[in-house]
């Protein structure tokens, strides 16, 4: 068992031990229960975002399968979890539940046909509850992968059919029960990647404000930001990590970071990088002048529309044939990004490095295997003792305060039996006071379990919690390391070490450690840049508590 969960789930079993002396503590302990059940399950990271953010592209290309149907319109109908596990029948993989409770195993084929925003579809896709897939993936032993509806579903554009096809009144409830589905899936999720657009909104705010008040107060390290889709605008494409960094901060306050990928240009280099030294070779045929004329234009021009003109300059220009085979069904802003990182490249392996990493996606691969499938458990548990920290609360601010003052009426009430029934029914008062001590608890047994609520589990929850949030800490840090490798040099691999990406931190003397704080203390006063200074003082502190 991981540390972590071994020590959660030990919390929450002293905690039954202890609560079950209140009176009226079934509510609770059926709560903590629930919170016990849940220890050994796997983290919920759900993708979230609006619709036609690229969410289904993006698991696709994470999982390295094409399981989500993809398209230029919303495509996800119905949410749909991917699991870890082995068919029962390879030809029915996935699991259908229905609203109603019925679950039935069906082909992908039929998941498919569930996927789109055509009125009959939508229609059909209400009595639905979820998908689930099961498959052998390596990423999915941590975690379930869940891919939502969206929020602000286009579904009016079909909402006549509908209504005469099907009898649907208003389609609008639709939008709105996509929007609520997703809004409801983040808040159970114990994490999210939520796919924004170049410019951060309010919805997106909104949307990640609840999922952090529906996960008590979990950190904004389990949410990140994923701006997808950047190769459909070039701009976008060639200027990703500023877009990023000004989408990062419009949402400082809910995300650990964004990130900007183009899944789809790392499927075509996946997919097409092969050939990519033959088209070469004809990308360079085509004179420089040319070339900057097709892909300034859209792709109309790579289509031939104006071979006539351009012809008479080259009467040996690439022919229009070979130009569409080679882009086939690539999307035109991925092409056009791929052939202008062939056409000015040395080789076909140094334009398949340099768009791999333009797509940016093996680093966003990264980031996730770090922050959230390497940190699920601790996710999970971050969740789980937030959830009871708020019930432990409850009980001390309500269930012991009512306890205190029944304690103090019941000592009144005796004193009233002591001084008026006593002296006439000994029998009768002895036999009261008997009653209301042992209904009532005195205020020593109220304090003894107030004493071990505190020291058996407010105390070492917050000291779990604590080393968890210093854990996430630890991992923010060396994230921003990571990104300026280059500018901390030789100090890289200390910063590593000390952030415990390699599992466990440096042993040192008292001298050793005081040393190394001091040279950071005073590398922190000595950089100019701010997240170096940053960096540099969390190093300092972190020594001082080795």
């Amino acid at each position: 068992m991981n540390p972590i969960e071994e020590r959660t789930l030990d919390i929450l079993n002293r905690s039954t031990d202890i609560i079950r002396d209140l009176p009226n503590s079934a509510t609770w302990l059926d709560q903590i229960n629930t919170l016990k059940s849940k220890v050994h399950t796997k983290c919920t990271l759900a993708v979230g975002g609006r619709v036609k953010a690229g969410k289904s592209t993006f698991i696709n290309t994470l999982l390295g399968e094409k399981l989500a149907l993809v398209g230029t319109s919303e495509t996800t109908a119905t949410i749909n979890y991917f699991v870890y596990g082995k068919p029962v029948d390879p030809n029915k993989p996935v699991k259908v539940v229905y609203k109603d409770g019925r679950e039935v195993y069906e082909s992908q084929a039929f998941m498919d046909a569930f996927q789109g925003n055509d009125a009959r579809t939508m229609a059909l896709s209400k009595g639905i509850l979820y998908f689930e897939r099961a498959l052998e993936n390596p990423i999915l032993k941590e975690i379930d992968l869940v891919d939502t509806p969206g929020t602000g579903a286009v579904v009016d554009e079909h909402q006549g059919a509908a209504e005469s096809a099907f009898g649907i009144n208003d389609l609008q409830d639709l939008r709105k029960e996509h929007s609520e589905q997703t809004q409801d899936l983040v808040k159970k999720a114990d994490a999210v990647i939520y796919l924004v657009g170049a410019v951060a909104n309010q919805d997106n705010k909104q949307f990640l404000d609840n999922f952090q008040q529906a996960c008590d107060g979990a950190s904004a390290l389990n949410a990140i930001g994923i701006i997808s889709r950047i190769d459909e605008e070039e701009a976008t494409l060639y200027n990703s990590q500023s877009q990023a960094e000004y989408v990062a901060d419009s949402l400082k306050e809910q995300l650990s970071g964004v990130m900007p990928v183009s899944a789809a240009l790392y499927e075509a280099v996946q997919k097409h990088s092969a050939q990519f030294e033959q088209w070469r070779a004809q990308l360079q045929t085509i004179p420089q002048d040319i070339f900057d004329a097709y892909v300034s234009k859209m792709q109309d021009a790579w289509d031939g529309k104006y071979d006539t003109a351009l012809v008479k300059k080259c009467p040996n220009l690439l022919d229009v044939t070979t130009r569409r085979r080679m882009k086939g069904d690539i999307p035109w802003g991925v092409f056009r990004a791929i052939i202008k990182t062939l056409y000015k490249s040395n080789s076909a392996e140094e334009a398949t490095q340099e768009l791999l990493k333009l797509s940016n996606f093996e680093e966003v691969r990264r980031v996730l295997r770090d922050q959230f499938f390497a940190r699920a458990k601790a996710i999970k548990c971050t969740v789980l003792l937030s959830q009871l920290n708020k019930i432990l609360l409850l009980i001390r601010n309500d269930a012991l305060y009512t306890l205190k003052r029944s304690a103090k009426k019941s000592k009144d009430w005796i004193q009233l039996i002591d001084k008026n029934i006593r002296p006439n029914d000994a029998s009768a008062a002895a036999e009261l006071t008997a009653f209301i001590q042992s209904n009532i608890k005195s205020s020593a047994e109220i304090d003894r379990i107030e004493k071990a609520i505190m020291s058996q589990l407010v105390l070492p929850l917050e000291q779990l919690m604590i080393e968890i949030e210093q854990t996430n800490m630890d991992y923010k840090m060396l994230q921003i390391v990571h990104r300026m490798k280059d500018a901390f040099g030789t100090y890289y691999e200390e910063l590593c070490n000390l952030f415990g990406m390699y599992g466990s931190k440096p042993r040192l003397t008292d001298e050793q450690k005081m040393n190394r704080q001091m040279f950071w203390q005073s590398k922190s006063m000595r950089y100019a840049d701010p997240q170096m200074q940053e960096i540099a003082a969390y190093a300092a502190g972190v020594y001082g508590k080795l």
